[in-house]
């Protein structure tokens, strides 16, 4: 009985690591991988928030965006 809530456990874990590691998944909203475009164009995302080395990151010629929040 023991070893079968040991592998039933250690089967559950592994299954949880695999779905929470997998690049395509998203508890909620929607998960965009890409976007077609004839540009030639860079997308950066932040985990949380932009924070103090944000702007050195991007530096001050970027172009503005519209969704940029300084």
């Amino acid at each position: 009985m023991l070893i079968a809530v040991v592998v039933v456990l250690a089967l559950s874990a592994l299954g949880l690591d695999r779905l929470v590691n997998a690049r395509t998944f998203q508890l909620a909203g929607e998960l965009v991988h890409r976007v077609e475009t004839g540009e030639k164009i860079v997308a950066l995302t932040f985990d949380d928030v932009p924070d103090e080395y944000t702007k050195e990151i991007i530096g001050p010629s970027s172009p503005p965006s519209k969704n940029r929040q300084d």
